[in-house]
């Protein structure tokens, strides 16, 4: 009967078996229901998928297959389409053979006979599993996406490719702005970014676009409360094989409070710096007069030994405090990127052997033997800045024979041909004293930090030497290590790399006093000076010198008296009441200029001795200039250098 029904609904009387064929050859599950809703037959690959025989799944046997939670509605739809005659489409789950439900579509049309009369259904179905599963999979991907950009702090957008135009953004942009997202997508999120910051973001953005990289800045964006925000903005391009951008991805991260922190930090650090370059005027101008009486008091005489002893103390206990001063001022200007290195010729091995001859005669108080080995630096010349190498080796060596009480230190440096003109440079400095413990190594570089709070009842210092030692090194791109043993000493190791020079230089030129050569008058040296204790030292250093000396206490007594009288040279004091130091050469430079006069050699005295101090007397029209306290050859060379034209 089903044979002969089929033969006349597909008019095929000579085919009978053509439609199981072509049914049974498909790969999906085909099925014929007649016209009461049973159905009557299905091909192999229906019985195949289910595991079951045509009996079992004739009339309503296939329902029994339904997932439960989909039958009712899989059924009505299927009766009602059925009832319409309407061809019908439905997905649900149906019991494969493996006891697994699996995702289906099932589509029906209605079936009717050569006399137009409805017969039935015909159907199939198509296994969408892996659709189905890979459909949900991105479906379950979205969802986490969406809820992940509603729970982060940032504001999350995306723009569709390269004009700027948003097509997403988080509920956290309404939030914070206090404008709907239909407001805002689009280009609506311009209207919240702050006028000023339009423009270079929009530049920005085209670059980042034209490039192909990703987007990265600062700009603000309006607070629901008319407040402007500082944002840190970043966005990745999505880009095929092709090169083509598709999408960007981006995020907005609140800075304001990192931007406030670091305003509140960079004030805290000017205040710093002003504080320190003040209080190294207050303590500087003192030890100036501090440093220079007892460097008269040692040339004075008839002296006693007792005198003699309370002079030499006096002077070693100015030193250090000046040491100490020295280091709390290269701290901050570390700390403030404020330190600049010259970059000058410089006899290497005249450096350290000046360095070893003043180390040696401090160890010989501790009768300590100290050697030196730098046969491979002889005769060449280096470009760099000797002040901080002599300050590093300086500082080690002094570490060296501080925590040393019997032995020896040793000093060696070598050198190494690379690249360029350049030479690797390796200094060692050895000590057979305490010693460091293996699991204090890592932090005998910090500042304010010894490596046993012992070590600083019985040795003194502040811990700082070894922090400034790593810094200079580091900032001339160089490296420290240091290896020791506790009990039998430790040895430092700092590696540099320095330009060689073609022409050698005198190392000691800067140093080196002239010889006094005084004509058959004394000349007039004006001293502008208002601390009384370092007019009497600075004076007093003159006469000595062969100069007559001339006072002014203050910068508009300087005016006065250089632009009405005859002097050699002019030694400024900076920081003054009334006009300053920087006023006063000013104003004296004017009146040269004005009245065609030549210029008088001004050589500027500060106890600040801050980075930049030197640039500012130079710019204000100074020729040259010396820190306090002052060291009488150095000022004695500085004199002499500065006359020499006049």
């Amino acid at each position: 009967m089903l044979k002969e029904k089929l033969v006349q609904e597909v008019k095929a009387p000579n085919d009978t078996g053509l439609f199981e064929t072509l049914a049974n050859a498909l790969p999906a599950l085909v099925w014929i229901a007649d016209s009461t809703k049973a159905c009557i037959w299905f091909n192999e690959e229906w019985l195949r998928f289910r595991g079951r025989s045509m009996a079992q799944e004739y009339g309503n046997g296939w329902a029994k297959g339904v997932h439960p939670d989909d039958l009712a509605r899989c059924l009505d739809i299927y009766i009602s389409h059925f009832d319409a005659r309407k061809p019908f489409e439905m997905e649900y789950r149906l019991l494969h053979r493996s006891g697994e439900y699996r995702w289906i579509v099932n589509r029906g049309a209605p079936r009717f006979d050569i006399n137009g009369t409805f017969s039935g259904y015909t159907g199939a179905c198509i296994d969408i599993m892996d659709k189905w599963t890979a459909n949900q999979a991105l479906k379950d991907s979205e969802q986490r996406w969406k809820f992940l950009t509603e729970v982060m702090p940032q504001l999350i957008w995306i723009d569709r490719g390269s004009d700027g135009s948003c097509i997403y953004l988080s509920r956290q942009w309404q939030e914070f702005t206090g404008c709907a997202i239909e407001e805002l997508i689009d280009f609506g999120w311009l209207k919240v970014l702050h006028p000023e910051d339009r423009d270079r973001t929009a530049e920005a953005w085209a670059l980042c676009v034209a490039g192909k990289a990703d987007y990265d800045m600062e700009y603000r964006i309006r607070r629901h409360d008319g407040v402007y925000r500082w944002f840190k903005v970043r966005g990745v391009p999505v880009i095929d094989e092709l090169g083509t951008i598709h999408i960007w991805y981006g995020t907005c991260t609140e800075i304001q409070e990192l931007i406030d922190a670091r305003q509140k930090a960079e004030a805290a650090s000017i205040a710093k710096s002003e504080f320190l370059a003040n209080m190294s005027h207050e303590i500087r101008t003192p030890m100036n007069a501090v440093v220079g009486l007892a460097n008269i008091l040692s040339t004075s005489s008839p002296l006693t030994p007792r005198q003699e002893e309370y002079i030499h103390t006096l002077q070693l206990s100015a030193d250090s405090l000046l040491g100490l001063i020295n280091d709390l001022l290269d701290i901050s200007k570390i700390e403030s990127r404020n330190i600049e290195l010259e970059n000058i010729p410089f006899r290497l091995d005249q450096l350290l052997q000046e360095t070893v001859s003043m180390m040696s005669h401090r160890a010989s108080e501790k009768n300590l033997s100290v050697t030196y080995d730098g046969v491979s630096l002889a005769g060449k010349t280096y470009r760099g800045d000797p002040a901080r190498i002599r300050q590093i080796i300086n500082n080690l060596c002094s570490n060296a024979i501080k925590f040393t009480e019997s032995g020896s230190v040793r000093i060696t440096a070598s050198a190494e041909s690379a690249a360029d003109q350049k030479e690797n440079l390796v200094f060692r400095v050895e000590d057979t004293g305490i010693g460091i413990a293996h699991d204090k190594l890592d932090m005998i570089f910090d500042q304010f930090v010894q490596a046993d709070s012992s070590v600083n009842r019985r040795y003194g210092g502040t811990g700082l030497g070894l922090a400034i030692t790593r810094a200079l090194t580091r900032l001339m791109g160089g490296k420290i290590i240091v290896q020791s043993e506790l009990g039998k000493g430790s040895a430092f190791i700092v590696s540099l790399q320095l330009d060689t020079c073609p022409h050698p230089v005198n190392a000691k030129e800067e140093f080196q006093v002239m010889p006094a050569t005084m004509p058959a008058h004394r000349p007039t040296i004006l001293l502008v000076e208002d601390h009384p204790a370092n007019v009497l030292v600075a004076s007093t250093f003159l006469e000595e010198f062969g100069y007559e000396v001339d006072v002014a206490t203050n910068g508009l007594q300087a005016i006065e008296k250089a632009t009405t009288g005859d002097y050699l040279l002019i030694l400024m004091d900076v920081q003054m009441q009334g006009a300053n130091g920087f006023e006063a050469t000013a104003r004296i430079r004017e009146h040269e200029q004005q009245t065609s006069r030549p210029a008088v050699p001004i050589i500027g005295m500060t106890a600040h001795a801050l980075s930049g101090d030197k640039e500012r007397c130079i710019k204000s029209g100074m020729d040259d200039y010396i820190a306090k306290p002052f060291n009488p050859d150095h000022l004695l060379n500085t004199i002499q250098k500065n006359s020499a034209a006049r």
